[in-house]
């Protein structure tokens, strides 16, 4: 048995995700691109609702989904400056 690489359920062993909306999650993760400087402004600099609203636009920016994208800002946050949201 394998695991589907988004949401880690167990799967076949023929197939990699569980579902469509997984594999487009997962590769719609693996492009959000999010600069060192707009993570370390929205951290530092700004409080939750200018947060907030600042990945929203950021998302419609670069037409990524916003969930996707609150998830890729949280793994860098932890990657760059070791903060866990």
């Amino acid at each position: 048995m394998n695991n589907c690489l988004y949401c880690h359920k167990r799967i076949g062993i023929a197939k990699i995700f569980c579902s469509k909306e997984c594999k487009e999650n997962y590769f719609g993760l693996m492009n959000i691109n999010i600069p060192k400087a707009f993570v370390k402004r929205c951290l530092f600099f700004c409080d939750e609702k200018q947060k907030e609203e600042f990945l929203y636009q950021y998302a419609l920016r670069h037409n990524y989904k916003l969930e996707l994208l609150k998830i890729q800002f949280s793994q860098l946050a932890k990657k760059y400056y070791g903060i866990k949201i």
